[in-house]
């Protein structure tokens, strides 16, 4: 069993005060969970793709490799990927140097969530999406 995190890096506001912080600064603090989450001995920490307003990470692989920088044991990876909008290589072919730069294995998750608005761009309208 492993235990750990996993984060789209919302943007949302903050309850208490309302105020929303700047995706790069949402960035920043992402950086150094990853690095406190490794200190206390976590196993995981997953970061998800999403292309919205409210979310901070459009490219998992750019931030998990700013992660392996700071961190030593944990076990960094796709939470989720938006392959309507990547070619699958591309996802993929950063595994190697996850590896050499954490000095672990990358893993990979799969699993399927769709929205139809988000096929729009891609010529299938929502109405003709069906889900079963």
């Amino acid at each position: 069993m492993q235990i750990g995190i996993y984060t789209f890096a919302e943007t949302t506001p903050d309850p208490s005060t309302g105020r929303t912080v700047s995706a790069a600064q949402r960035l920043r603090d992402l950086i150094e969970e990853m690095e406190l989450a490794d200190q206390v001995g976590l196993d995981v920490f997953r970061v998800g793709e999403h292309h919205r307003p409210d979310f901070a990470v459009s490219a998992p692989a750019v931030v998990l490799a700013a992660g392996a920088e700071r961190t030593k044991r944990i076990r960094l990876t796709s939470a989720a990927t938006v392959l309507f909008s990547q070619i699958h290589a591309i996802d993929i072919a950063p595994a190697p140097i996850f590896a050499w730069l954490e000095g672990l294995h990358e893993s990979m998750a799969g699993g399927v969530k769709m929205f139809g608005r988000m096929f729009a761009g891609g010529g299938v309208a929502a109405a003709d999406m069906t889900t079963s």
